[in-house]
């Protein structure tokens, strides 16, 4: 827990990120054995994705180095397309905030990176957005302790779709349980 802390103060990060260690707490969903996932777990996060505007067929699970950020493994995203100008959403698994963390880090300094619109409800306010050389506009937070995020933003359709995603995006019902094979 103070590594965590001592990275949040480096990366300028001020407020308290909420982490489960454990106690009498329920435990929070773990991304342990992501390997093993079956096709069931995999359609039910698909499945947590807004309908609306979706491009057909567009759904990838990448495994490694989201955006060349080698810590951001095991990634969903799907393809939206509003009048004709396409943009993606994302969403990881993970629950303990690591992937935030590693997010913000490689996004660029304090400077690069900007307040995101006020419309969006992340948690406790962690999100940022920043530009990225190659995917345009890039916006990224917590929601209900999981990393979610557009990339290609650039107009109020956008934040519209995003925002209404962001508010209604569920809280996880059971946590995800280790492999045998991590055991």
């Amino acid at each position: 827990m103070r590594k965590i802390i001592v990275l949040l103060t480096l990366l300028g990060i001020s407020g308290t990120l909420s982490l489960s260690c454990g106690g009498d707490e329920k435990p929070a969903p773990k991304e342990i054995g992501m390997d093993t996932l079956t096709a069931a777990e995999k359609t039910a996060d698909f499945s947590l994705f807004p309908a609306e505007n979706k491009v057909e067929g567009s759904n990838e699970f990448l495994e490694k180095s989201f955006l060349e950020i080698p810590a951001l493994d095991f990634v969903y995203t799907v393809d939206y397309d509003i009048d004709g100008d396409v943009f993606k959403l994302f969403l990881t698994r993970d629950y303990s905030g690591v992937k935030y963390i590693n997010f913000r880090a490689a996004a660029g300094s304090e400077t690069e990176l900007r307040p995101y619109p006020e419309e969006i409800l992340f948690d406790e306010d962690y999100g940022f957005m920043y530009d990225h050389p190659e995917y345009g506009t890039v916006i990224v937070g917590l929601k209900n302790n999981r990393l979610v995020g557009i990339m290609g933003f650039d107009d109020d359709a956008r934040v519209s779709l995003f925002a209404d995603w962001v508010a209604t995006f569920p809280k996880p019902e059971t946590p995800v349980t280790e492999s045998k094979e991590n055991k």
